[in-house]
């Protein structure tokens, strides 16, 4: 009897369909943090260039993106802590606030660096990331004050005419909101037509050559016992590791004692490798600070 009234029970239905949320209310302001530990000025920059987004800009989080659900301001602050100053005095905690400018410019400065070498299409009239162009077309995307009209943005219709039926290509951001495209880079050679355009600038052809052929000091030889190496003094909790360039692992410092009071992380210093496997790791003698 257990068994029929099992079998009659209605089975559970799982929607993977539709999704049940909350929306939060417009004009609601909440915070949050985002910990971060160890980061160069320029992978700092990365994270603030991710939040602090150009003036009339939001972010699209949530769903309901086209119907003008999931757009939020995100306004960062930036705050440091000095281990040093925080583990040595009981009344500083060693946290102070600081403009996220500085890490922005060091990570500007190296995007446009790339992207000016790799011929990426450029707006001279903008400044910083809004001058390169795909940058350019995203910020157009994530415009909020000044969004084009819905009509503009709408979903295409099936009824009362069917809309797909002619399939138009999508139009890019700068046309949708009326402003002229940048010099895009063109398409790639395809298979019919390989053959070398001889008549490129000799500035392009040592490009090439430049891609094609790394200069020798940029390959890194494998880490080997006996040998002498430059690398970089970091922190991990309260010991001093070694991390060195062509490979991952953090090497143990043998003689941790031996490196100076003053030294800074990220400071340059000559070690001896002592050890070498890949079950026991790396192992350092520190010889000096560089």
């Amino acid at each position: 009897l257990l068994k029929d009234l099992r079998k009659s029970e209605p089975k559970e239905i799982k929607d993977t369909q539709h999704t049940i949320i909350r929306p939060i209310k417009e004009n609601v302001i909440f915070s949050g943090r985002v910990r971060f530990e160890n980061l160069a000025d320029i992978e700092l920059g990365a994270l603030w260039a991710a939040l602090q987004l150009p003036e009339g800009c939001a972010h699209k989080l949530g769903m309901g993106k086209p119907l003008g659900l999931g757009s939020v301001q995100i306004e960062p602050q930036l705050y440091l802590t000095d281990r040093g100053t925080r583990l040595t005095c009981w009344e500083n905690t060693g946290t102070k606030r600081v403009d996220g400018k500085t890490v922005l410019n060091a990570f500007e400065e190296v995007i446009l660096a790339h992207a000016q070498s790799s011929q990426e299409a450029m707006d001279e009239n903008k400044s910083g990331l809004q001058s390169i162009g795909r940058l350019q077309a995203l910020y157009h995307l994530l415009m909020w004050t000044t969004k084009p009209n819905y009509s503009a943005t709408a979903y295409l219709l099936l009824k009362p005419v069917n809309q797909f039926r002619d399939r138009p290509v999508l139009p890019t951001p700068h046309k949708v909101i009326g402003q002229q495209e940048p010099h895009w880079k063109e398409d790639p050679p395809r298979a019919a037509n390989l053959e070398m355009d001889l008549t490129k600038s000799a500035s392009k052809q040592s490009n090439i050559v430049q891609v094609l052929n790394p200069p020798p000091h940029q390959i890194v030889k494998p880490i080997g016992k006996g040998q002498t190496r430059y690398g970089t003094l970091k922190r991990s909790c309260e010991s001093w590791i070694a991390l060195f360039d062509g490979d991952p692992r953090e090497a143990v410092i043998v003689n941790e004692g031996k490196i100076p009071l003053d030294a800074a992380e990220h400071s340059k210093a000559e070690f001896y490798i002592t050890e070498q496997s890949k079950k026991q790791g790396i192992k350092a003698r520190f010889e000096k600070l560089i």
